[in-house]
């Protein structure tokens, strides 16, 4: 009997381990990043426009993919963000300026030497990846 109490104390504070980690991570997420302003209200120019989310995926396989991995899962880096989930966190300005600019004291530099059309394709391909809509 010791050891099914063991087991089942081990499967709990696992479970209640897992639990603390989903948090955590999700707080971390849910990060207060101030946008700047220049990027704060913009708006993806081809928001619904089946041809940016193809090209979209075809600029993210090329720029993104190998941190990212293939469908925006988000395992190939450690610390690289998935884009397989609730994005309602984030504007579409957040997307762009991130791509842009990139983050500061991380490894996602700034794709700036692409052009601003092709940024906003990435978003439209980033946003159809999302699991909130």
């Amino acid at each position: 009997a010791p050891v099914a109490g063991e087991q089942a104390g081990e499967s709990a504070g696992e479970q209640a381990g897992e639990s603390a980690g989903d948090q955590a991570g999700e707080s971390a997420g849910e990060s207060t990043i101030e946008v700047p302003e220049q990027y704060r209200d913009l708006n993806n120019p081809f928001d619904g426009d089946a041809q940016a989310v193809t090209d979209g995926q075809m600029l993210y396989d090329q720029n993104c993919g190998f941190c990212h991995g293939a469908g925006g899962v988000g395992d190939t880096f450690p610390g690289a963000t998935a884009f397989t989930i609730d994005q309602s966190q984030w504007s579409d300005g957040y997307l762009f300026w991130v791509l842009a600019e990139g983050i500061e004291g991380t490894s996602m530099a700034a794709y700036d030497s692409l052009s601003e059309e092709d940024r906003w394709r990435i978003v439209s391909y980033l946003r159809s990846l999302r699991t909130d809509q």
